[in-house]
């Protein structure tokens, strides 16, 4: 089972990319994370370090607390 706040943080994140119009592979080399750690991210799979959260969002053009509160206005998935 996945941390909810990590789940929700990383669907915020592709819905931040999807809003863009940007690829992964885009994301990726802006960043210098790699395609796989960011697929981990987005899928929940994976936390993130303070300096990668900054990374991330400084490629889309938005504050830290612009993802968190994204992250938080979504809903929870709910799991069987």
């Amino acid at each position: 089972m996945y941390d909810d706040a990590q789940e929700r943080l990383g669907r915020a994140i592709t819905v931040c990319r999807a809003e863009r119009r940007m690829q992964r592979k885009a994301l990726a080399e802006r960043t210098g994370l790699s395609y796989s750690f960011l697929c981990e991210v987005e899928s929940g799979k994976r936390g993130m370090s303070r300096r990668t959260v900054v990374a991330i969002t400084e490629a889309f053009g938005i504050m830290p607390s612009d993802l968190h509160r994204m992250a938080d206005a979504l809903p929870a998935l709910v799991t069987a």
